[in-house]
């Protein structure tokens, strides 16, 4: 195969950059997350750490109360909290309505950095195919995935990583160039220190890379010294990357099984009950995504992994073994979490990072299609390319566009009309952003009290300007007083653990939910309300 020509580029370059830009722009119009607040006080945290570890108190004062780690420093990798954390100090951004929409801006930037790595990914397998850009959609223009690329600091930066990383793992398949296999090393073990769950990716990739180096008729001493050097810049990169104050190799463990069995207590809403986080059903992953993938998505992945059965056992070579590497690359997480009966919730999110595996397949699904029908009915390949291009693509990016900034709720029509009747909506909480800026712009007392039954609610006070800011108080509901007449001024809701019974009600405007005044629909689910009382007390 041929090395990436630059001089094919420059339309896709021309994407690439209106892509960038329109991301950037958008980029402050999403709310804020449940577990950011968590995430920047981590970075701080660590901030903190470093500082203190480098001698630089005298250049950076160590805020009070900062001094303690807590869980989050010991799960979650310390890089994007670190660079995020760095920025708002090198750059004393003060008002927290800015340090949230520079997180939010940082975080696409990670998001849009591992799609141009996928985009890459593509070039070098493809490297005869002058749509690689089109076929990169099928990882760019995922709504849920997309939408949480902007506000969610942990699953969808793994998920930039791993995509980064099949550059380098490619070109080691591809080469079997030393500098290959050190950025090889480099980019998985900045993946492992984000992440345990990515520790699977060396196991494969050395399976892999001895296949194919047996295959090329390489002595196995050469192939052996090469994989001995990756894990030994793996493990060198690993230590570099991991929480500073912690021992890798018992982190590991520690957090596999911490990871395994995840302590927070609660329910997952599927398919219309609720079920223990503990006792989650095998289906849930592939359930997960088989209702918030695009159906156009769907169908070329089967289209794709039909095919990579048909040559599963069929003539051994380097493009196969590839494919395999592919496939195991989503497999074993997936057969992994059901094994091990693994704690999830929030949908598949925690499970993002296997996504480039499937769009791969998605894409040789595509590549297939249109092979086909240009040989069988005698077209132009680039006609029907770009036809089937708009029928694929039409509906996750129209999906995308109306829903903004909601695209993370995505369902498709499998969920049902009403997905929150069996599903959780927006679990994230990120809509009562705009719940709050309807109720500042609507009232203008000095003082507004609002009820909630969940952080984000209160939380996303943050995003509105601070002379209103000021203005709002906050109540916390226990899920059993909502059924009853609510004190206070206002009561917002994601429904997020009233489902299907109090959604029901809020739907069919029985009280309390009798006086809404502002909500967000987004296909057929009521994502977020905003009910106005008169206080027993006035």
């Amino acid at each position: 195969m041929k090395k990436i020509n630059l001089k094919t580029l420059s339309y896709s370059h021309l994407v690439l950059v209106v892509i960038f830009i329109l991301g950037s722009y958008i980029a402050k119009d999403f709310g804020i997350s449940w577990d950011e607040g968590h995430h920047r006080d981590s970075g701080q945290r660590i901030l903190v750490y470093i500082v203190k570890f480098f001698g630089l108190e005298g250049i950076k004062p160590i805020p009070p109360g900062l001094q303690e780690f807590d869980y989050m420093q010991k799960i979650y990798g310390p890089i994007f909290d670190t660079v995020s954390a760095a920025i708002e100090e090198i750059f004393q951004i003060k008002d927290m309505k800015n340090v949230f929409i520079m997180r939010h801006y940082l975080n696409f930037i990670f998001y849009f950095a591992g799609y141009i790595g996928y985009f890459l990914f593509i070039k070098l397998l493809f490297p005869k195919n002058k749509y690689a850009i089109l076929l990169s959609f099928f990882y760019l223009f995922h709504p849920r995935l997309f939408g949480q690329g902007f506000f969610n600091p942990k699953d969808s930066i793994l998920q930039a990583y791993i995509c980064i990383s099949l550059v380098p793992i490619t070109r080691s398949f591809l080469y079997f160039k030393l500098k290959d296999l050190i950025l090889s090393g480099l980019v998985i073990g900045i993946a492992i220190s984000t992440k345990v769950v990515s520790v699977y990716l060396p196991l494969i990739f050395s399976i892999s890379y001895f296949l194919i180096g047996y295959f090329k008729k390489l002595k196995t001493k050469i192939i052996l010294q090469d994989l001995s050097l990756f894990y030994l810049f793996l493990i060198f990169f690993i230590f570099i990357f991991w929480p500073p104050w912690t021992n890798p190799i018992i982190s590991i463990i520690d957090m596999f099984l911490f990871l395994k069995q995840y302590p927070i207590p609660g329910e997952n809403f599927i398919m219309g009950e609720y079920i223990s986080r503990f006792n989650l059903p095998w289906y849930y992953v592939p359930l997960w995504i088989g209702i918030t993938t695009p159906i156009s998505f769907i169908l070329f992945f089967l289209i794709g992994l039909w095919r990579n059965s048909l040559l599963l056992f069929g003539k051994f070579s380097k493009k196969t073994i590839i494919d395999n590497f592919m496939l195991a690359g989503f497999l074993v997480p997936i057969l992994a979490v059901i094994f091990l009966e693994s704690s999830l919730y929030g949908g598949w999110r925690h499970m993002f990072f296997i996504y480039p595996f499937l769009a791969y397949f998605m894409i040789k699904g595509f590549i297939f299609s249109t092979d086909w029908i240009s040989s069988y009915f005698n077209l132009k390949t680039k006609y029907i390319i770009l036809s089937l291009s708009v029928i694929v693509f039409y509906e996750p990016i129209l999906s995308i566009i109306k829903t903004h900034p909601h695209q993370h709720v995505y369902f498709n029509i499998f969920a049902g009309k009403d997905p929150m009747l069996s599903y959780e909506g927006d679990a994230w909480g990120s809509c009562y952003r705009q719940g709050l800026e309807w109720i500042v712009e609507n009232d203008d007392r000095d003082s507004i009290m609002v009820s909630i039954h969940n952080s984000p609610g209160s939380r996303n006070r943050h995003m509105i300007q601070k002379k209103d800011r000021d203005r709002l108080f906050f109540q916390f509901l226990s899920t059993p007083l909502i059924s009853k007449r609510i004190q206070g001024d206002y009561f917002m809701t994601n429904f997020y653990g009233l489902q299907p019974g109090l959604y029901l009600k809020s739907k069919s405007k029985v009280p309390p939910f009798d006086n809404e005044v502002y909500s967000i629909e987004i296909g057929g689910m009521k994502i977020l309300a905003v009910y106005k009382f008169i206080s027993d007390t006035n």
